[in-house]
């Protein structure tokens, strides 16, 4: 096999998995405009299909992000990683990360109608709330098994998907080290002197537009990682109460 052919298959091989994440995000920026119409009166189609378009710069970074580590092990110039059962492990890996990024996006967008843009440092307050957590997880005990139903019966068509039954994929140095350098340009968002960031996501336009443009993804990641979570230690109750001047309860 020459080295252009075994070029072509490893990018087509990245470029499915990309397709795929790309597509669930879409989606759920479609979703959020329909479901939200009252937040985007001010744009007509145009402005739609340009914030659908722009949001692909912000989509690929949250995906180059989410799946470097799983690529670079994929194409890593090893004959082990051209092995099926190799490429198949890993891709059940990023199945995982798929279904755990419908998750969240569906917990964004719920978030969404509440105030009005996407999640951002919460995600922090949320994971140091393990109680919290829990107690959601217990009361949602349903949909979450529906959830994992849903989840073991589309891994086999994932894998066909991304993974092709061929017993060995050619790996190359030159394909490994082309798409390293994609994933780096790509999660920065483009060749500028600065990463992407989400104030980037507000210059074309009004708010609203910036917030259709942005995905949920992108701005818990940004947030969370500029942010700190504080604790707060608990107060006595009746200062709270005299301090609001409010009564004392009859049902803490």
């Amino acid at each position: 096999m020459n080295q252009l052919k075994k070029i072509k298959l490893v990018f087509q091989e990245v470029l499915r998995l990309f397709l795929i994440f790309v597509l669930v995000f879409q989606i759920f920026r479609i979703a959020i405009y329909y479901s939200y119409r009252d937040l985007f009166n001010n744009l007509d189609f145009l402005k739609l299909t340009e914030s659908l378009f722009l949001g692909l710069r912000f989509d690929l970074s949250s995906t180059s992000i989410l799946l470097f580590i799983p690529i670079v092990l994929l194409i890593f110039p090893l004959r082990i990683t051209g092995h099926l059962f190799f490429r198949r492990f890993v891709a059940s890996v990023i199945y995982l990360e798929l279904v755990a990024m419908i998750i969240f996006l569906t917990s964004d967008y719920m978030y969404f109608s509440f105030v009005k843009r996407h999640i951002t440092n919460e995600l922090l307050f949320l994971l140091n709330d393990s109680e919290y957590l829990m107690t959601e997880v217990s009361v949602k005990l349903l949909p979450i098994i529906f959830l994992i139903v849903l989840t073991i019966l589309f891994y086999p068509l994932f894998l066909k998907v991304t993974c092709p039954k061929k017993p060995e994929v050619q790996r190359s140095i030159l394909s490994f080290v082309l798409i390293l350098l994609v994933l780096i340009v790509v999660g920065r968002g483009g060749f500028q002197r600065k990463p992407i960031a989400v104030i980037d996501a507000y210059q074309y336009g009004s708010a609203s537009q910036g917030h259709l443009i942005l995905n949920g993804i992108f701005t818990a990641s940004h947030f969370s990682i500029s942010s700190k979570f504080i604790e707060r230690t608990a107060g006595e109750e009746k200062l709270y109460l005299d301090t609001l001047n409010l009564p004392v309860s009859t049902n803490p």
